[in-house]
């Protein structure tokens, strides 16, 4: 199973998504990705088939490239948690960044996200079976 991370804006009817089934009660309406999401998913699969399968999803999304202002953001996420004693992989630390910067929530299925969480004001929908996070600390 891949982590699952997911930005979606209510208000503004807006998503940008890795993987997701869209049936939810969530009321998307225009799906964009960001290129790390896509390299994260599809450098995940074990198979050709299931890779052709994934790119194949994924080219419905629009994708979109992350901008200065998001990259600049990461670098200043990446700095905070480092001196908070928060070590997160870069890729989600990009992702939250993107997140931030377009008041979306990040649905997910990997714990760096509740553990940036609690250092950011970043919004959240996890999916993580267990969160025994403070012991990745």
């Amino acid at each position: 199973m891949f982590s699952v991370a997911i930005f979606y804006t209510k208000n503004k009817k807006t998503a940008a998504a890795g993987s997701h089934d869209f049936s939810t009660e969530s009321p998307v309406i225009h799906c964009q990705t960001i290129p790390i999401i896509k390299l994260e998913l599809l450098g995940g699969t074990k198979t050709e088939k299931e890779f052709n399968r994934l790119k194949s999803r994924l080219q419905a999304l629009e994708t979109i490239s992350a901008t200065i202002t998001q990259w600049e953001k990461a670098y200043e996420i990446a700095f905070a948690l480092r001196r908070s004693g928060v070590t997160v992989p870069y890729t989600d630390i990009l992702i939250a960044a993107c997140a931030l910067t377009a008041g979306a929530t990040v649905i997910h299925a990997d714990i760096h996200f509740d553990m940036m969480a609690k250092s950011l004001p970043l919004k959240t929908e996890s999916y993580v079976k267990t969160a025994p996070f403070e012991l990745l600390r």
